[in-house]
């Protein structure tokens, strides 16, 4: 193969996988389960009728594999929008301790969380969300 030839052929080659890069990344834009109804869900969590002031609410249909989770405010409250229709298992997880080393986490009081309620296999707490959307809280004093 000539110098020339060799060069052409690395050239179309570079061009061949452009276009097939190109035409990937037009593939990201689908939304997966797009077709789906969805509402927004809204979820106060107390403990012994105080709010957990930190860390996240998470939604889990086991069956569907369909989810959703937000954190939760300075209220107790967790706003999670566009969740799809239907039944979940929600979980309660505490906050992280700060990523950075060195670092503390921002002062709040944390109530000690059941293990059984961060758990989507164990937790007892289940939503239902309808068309109109749903709001819930939960208390998890035991």
């Amino acid at each position: 193969m000539g110098r020339r030839t060799a060069w052409v052929f690395r050239r179309r080659v570079i061009v061949a996988l452009g276009g097939l890069v190109i035409g990937a990344a037009g593939c990201g834009q689908h939304v997966p389960h797009s077709g789906k109804s969805r509402a927004d869900v809204v979820v106060k969590v107390m403990f012994g009728g105080q709010p957990v002031t930190a860390g996240d609410v998470d939604l889990n249909n086991l069956e569907t594999g369909e989810g959703g989770g937000g954190a939760l405010d300075h209220t107790g409250t967790a706003r999670i929008p566009g969740v799809v229709l239907g039944d979940y298992t929600v979980t309660v997880l505490p906050p992280l301790s700060s990523p950075i080393p060195g670092e503390n986490a921002p002062a709040a009081k944390i109530p000690p969380i059941d293990r059984k309620f961060q758990s989507p296999e164990k937790s007892p707490l289940k939503l239902s969300v309808p068309a109109e959307g749903r709001e819930i809280a939960f208390d998890l004093k035991p």
